[in-house]
């Protein structure tokens, strides 16, 4: 498998994804997916793939597992949702617990961080996008304002 070159995928606006990434990204076959899944086994070079997913609003098929397995070994209990969201939001919570359970018993790795993420309602998790975040910060301060 060749080196995969993330200048390709990052577009020239304050690296986003160029429109061509995107389009190959939400296209991905099992082959494509292979250089996929390897930049998500790396805990820096899974940022290529985050902002894909955050510009797509997608999660391939072939990267599911891979993607879920990134937001259980991401170090950062904050960045991990980033991962876990997206595969709950398009997959739905349970498959993504199960893959958590699979990837524990098989890799001897705890999914406790991520599962965290997977016990809120499904309404308030979003793709963190800058609309997603934006969305959710006006929800959360709605929360936070006493009542008059």
């Amino acid at each position: 498998m060749g080196q995969v070159d993330t200048d390709a995928i990052v577009g020239p606006f304050e690296g986003w994804p160029s429109g061509d990434a995107c389009r190959c990204f939400v296209a991905c076959t099992e082959a494509d997916g292979e250089q996929l899944i390897e930049l998500l086994g790396h805990e820096t070079d899974r940022l290529v793939v985050k902002l894909l997913i955050f510009a797509t609003h997608a999660v391939p098929e072939p990267i599911f597992e891979a993607t879920v397995r990134a937001g259980v070994l991401t170090q950062n209990p904050s960045f991990n949702k980033h991962f876990i969201w997206p595969c709950a939001l398009l997959y739905g919570v349970p498959r993504v617990l199960e893959t958590i359970a699979a990837l524990e018993s098989r890799e001897e790795i705890d999914g406790a961080k991520a599962r965290y993420w997977l016990t809120m309602p499904v309404d308030d998790m979003v793709f963190p996008d800058e609309r997603g975040f934006a969305e959710r910060r006006a929800k959360l301060i709605r929360r936070m304002k006493p009542p008059l």
